[in-house]
């Protein structure tokens, strides 16, 4: 360091000698600095103290920003210290801990610069530029995506192809008319408030010349005119863009052509994306055509080399730090379904394909990005892309979604229907509203994660949000309609659908699941869907039945692949569970265990059938109302207060977050809850007190202890109403009964409310395979609070009643009509 003015002083300095140190090639060696270690560091050092100032100031904002929209988990400053590690061959790391040195946010730190052949630390590419985008890196992913990884990422989904009406044509500055097989670049980015130039019938005739784009240079957002150049810049010359490649005014032209941005997007050889700002912000750092960018996260570090701090941008709706252009609901599927995405973000190119994601200060850029460690988010719905079904992968697409804002909240489904065009080829049978129709029942059960396992960073959110009609618009899409009982008319942070429901009721044995329950769903009604309330002309949704399997039906399945094998557990368990004598209703008799080669690494209980690709998809009109004949009671309900959540270890392992109970007359608890809204949660009276928690955490289901006919008894509660003579009655708390062998405290419920069955949960523990735990299950219903409006019916929430509770009930049938 002699000789060096930046390294002047720093040979004494800890905290640099530290950061050196780490930057040391050894692959055998796990190194980590406590945020103890910077207690004795000089704290004027003009080389590390830029870096460390920058990353408390970038958390921070990070940390702020989350508690400015309510998030919980990350606290002010001084809760948090920094620590610094390295893993065997991988990048060092700078963690910010809490107080119990739980790691919340990481950043990637690397060297650039560096020519010696004597240098032994990590470098990046030895050519990055703070100012300028290496375009030739771009080129580099492009070409390596097309000749390596080739039919990997060459998918459009299995939506439909089209040809669009119109694309760029670079070079000569002008519309012309798309036509099939043209390939082309599209561009996804976010408007903005600022108006621009849109394409209109007028306009057509000018534009369609050679040049004739120029003319407009001045309206047209520099966004689009950077991406035309970026498209040559790519060795492309084709580019689809929504504001120059459809006809604003033209509304039968908007409808058909809307209709088809999911085929636009599958359909694009790249898409650009600029997460950066709006329309009129532009893309900064391409030489030559826009001003250069500026990169804070780049620091001057010892022998002539820099630090790159990398601040890698989220790519999901979730998270609180991430873009606006992750925030709006048409982008989802834009992003979605591109094939390969070259992505402007945080001032740098980032790319991502169905095999890899890269980033332009990469270590590797530009060369072989097919990495198991560095796979795309696609790895993340196996099941979903080899054509099987799975709730769970849905789940996890559709939560994200639903999470986003729109303009016109009535776009809510147009806006995603390109995604359910795709989901559609696997779950057979299509989707209505975003359910799929195969497990309606089940689908119709959705609800909200609000204080379960949610990631660290992400922001919780105490309600759910309906989406409401703005008015008449300029131009009516297909399909813009905003049902309750769709999980798609609701923003909602952690969408939560039922488990299980993809293996055909299967029990699936997870060969590293610490807990083997199965929950399976039985429809209890037959559902239709039509336009209008009370509608002649309805369409039976088709779900799934559930029956009983019988070993008579191997040969069937077989022949279709299936291989069956006795159950070994050291085999299909890594864990090697103990079994108990008692079997689930559900197991193989003779304890065989089956598997497919299409689904690898898995085992079932009974084989199922296997779906295929090459399916037509069932194209299903779309419609607000769906309609069935159930049963209806009426519940007395009461909260238990939003901090005071709690709920019977039976239903925890059903997967649901409660807000209210429900009881019957006598004031028995019976069922539970989930509210969508908060103007709903005030309209119940809230019990706290300092014997809740005893009470619920000691609670006795009133079936455990009373015959069926003394329920029955006892319910004198008026199903066809809500009673008024009990409004006042009993005080906050008090005893139930009387009765010696129930001696539980129980709340006084002052609201009742209509609930209606949807279908019949169970839980089974398959063989006793939960070491300690008999094989058995619990039962209930799934079930909806509803209120009407005319003669038609709203979801305000979903819960569960226990099953021989309900059955016990003195119950009314009804023709319901959900809209």
């Amino acid at each position: 360091m002699e000789g060096d003015p930046e390294s002047s002083g720093v040979e004494s300095c800890h905290v640099c000698n530290l950061l050196e140190e780490l930057f040391i090639e050894d692959d055998k060696v796990f190194k980590e600095f406590d945020p103890n270690d910077f207690k004795r560091t000089p704290t004027d050092c003009p080389l590390h103290k830029p870096v460390i100032s920058w990353l408390y100031e970038t958390f921070y904002k990070y940390a702020e920003e989350l508690a400015r929209r309510g998030a919980s988990r990350l606290q002010s400053r001084g809760w948090y210290t920094i620590s610094f590690s390295r893993a065997p061959g991988r990048l060092p790391q700078a963690a910010f801990v809490d107080y119990k040195h739980r790691p919340q946010r990481w950043y990637d730190l690397f060297l650039i610069g560096s020519n010696s052949e004597h240098d032994q630390s990590i470098s990046c590419q030895q050519i990055f530029d703070s100012k300028w985008i290496n375009l030739q890196v771009a080129r580099q992913w492009l070409d390596t995506c097309l000749n390596k990884h080739q039919s990997k990422c060459q998918t459009s989904f299995n939506i439909p192809s089209c040809s669009p009406a119109f694309v760029v044509d670079t070079e000569l500055d002008c519309l012309i008319p798309g036509k099939q097989g043209l390939q082309y670049v599209a561009l996804s980015y976010r408007w903005g408030t600022r108006d621009s130039f849109k394409t209109s019938t007028s306009t057509i005739p000018n534009i369609t010349t050679p040049g004739g784009l120029s003319r407009y240079n001045d309206s047209i957002p520099l966004t689009v005119r950077h991406t035309m150049h970026l498209v040559r810049e790519l060795g492309e010359r084709y580019l689809w863009v929504d504001s120059l490649c459809l006809i604003s005014d033209d509304k039968q032209h908007m409808s058909e052509q809307l209709q088809l941005m999911g085929s636009v997007y599958a359909g694009a050889k790249l898409t650009i994306v600029a997460t950066d700002g709006d329309a009129w912000d532009g893309i900064l750092g391409i030489q030559g055509v826009s001003g250069p960018r500026e990169l804070r996260n780049v620091f001057p570090w010892l022998n002539g080399r820099k630090i790159i701090v990398r601040d890698n941008p989220s790519l999901s709706g979730h998270a609180s730090s991430g873009s606006e252009y992750f925030q709006r609901g048409w982008t989802y599927q834009e992003y979605f379904l591109s094939q390969r995405r070259l992505i402007f973000a945080k001032r740098q190119v980032h790319w991502s394909c169905f095999c890899a994601t890269c980033h332009e200060d990469d270590a590797e850029a530009g060369q072989d990005v097919d990495d198991d460690n560095r796979r795309s988010k696609y790895t993340r719905i196996p099941s979903i892309l080899s054509g099987q079904p799975s709730f769970g992968e849905l789940e996890l697409l559709m939560g994200e979604y639903v999470v986003r804002d729109l303009t016109h909240p009535e776009d809510a489904l147009p806006g995603v229907t390109g995604l359910l065009t795709f989901l559609g080829h696997t779950f057979n049978g299509g989707f209505q509203c975003g359910l799929p129709e195969t497990w309606f029942d089940a689908a119709l059960m959705w609800n909200c994660d609000f204080w379960g396992s949610q990631p660290s960073g992400y922001v919780p959110t105490p309600y759910l949000k309906q989406r409401k009609l703005t008015g008449p618009r300029q131009s009516s899409l297909p399909g813009a309609i905003l049902p309750s009982w769709s999980y798609i008319s609701w923003k909602m942070n952690y969408l939560r659908l039922l488990d299980d429901e993809e293996d055909y009721q299967l029990p699936r044995l997870l060969t590293t699941a610490t807990s083997r329950a199965k929950h399976i769903t039985i429809p209890v009604t037959t559902w239709f869907s039509h336009d209008a309330p009370e509608s002649l002309d309805k369409r039976r949704i088709d779900s799934f039945p559930n029956r009983d399997y019988t070993d008579a039906e191997d040969s069937k399945y077989l022949i279709q692949g299936w291989v069956k094998e006795k159950l070994d557990p050291v085999k299909h368990f890594e864990d090697g569970p103990k079994f108990t004598s008692e079997k689930s209703e559900w197991e193989a008799p003779d304890r065989h265990v089956y598997h497919h080669p299409a689904l690898p690494n898995k085992y079932f209980w009974r084989p199922f059938s296997i779906l295929t690709l090459d399916r037509a998809n069932k194209d299903t009109k779309q419609h607000q109302y769906i309609s069935c004949r159930t049963k209806r009671g009426w519940f007395h309900a009461r909260s238990l207060g939003f901090g005071d959540f709690v709920c019977p270890s039976s239903l925890t392992e059903l997967g649901m977050d409660t807000h209210v109970a429900l009881a019957n007359k006598s004031g028995i608890i019976c069922g539970w809850l989930q509210l969508s809204s908060q103007s709903d949660a005030k309209r119940f009276p809230t019990t706290r007190t300092e014997s809740l928690g005893d009470m619920v955490s000691d609670i006795k289901y009133k079936s455990d202890y009373y015959s069926s006919d003394e329920v029955s008894d006892s319910n004198e509660l008026d199903n066809k109403g809500p009673s008024n003579k009990d409004t006042d009655c009993l005080g906050d708390i008090e005893s139930s009964s009387n009765d010696s062998e129930s001696k539980e405290i129980v709340p006084t419920f002052k609201l009742d409310v209509e609930i209606v069955a949807i279908c019949h949960r169970k839980r089974s523990n398959p063989g006793g395979l939960v070491t300690g735990r008999a094989a058995g299950g619990n039962e209930f219903y799934g079930v909806l609070w509803i209120e009407w409006d005319g003669g038609v019916a709203h979801r305000k929430g979903c819960g569960y009643v226990e099953k021989t509770m309900w059955d016990a009930y003195d119950l009314e049938e009804i023709d319901l009509v959900l809209g």
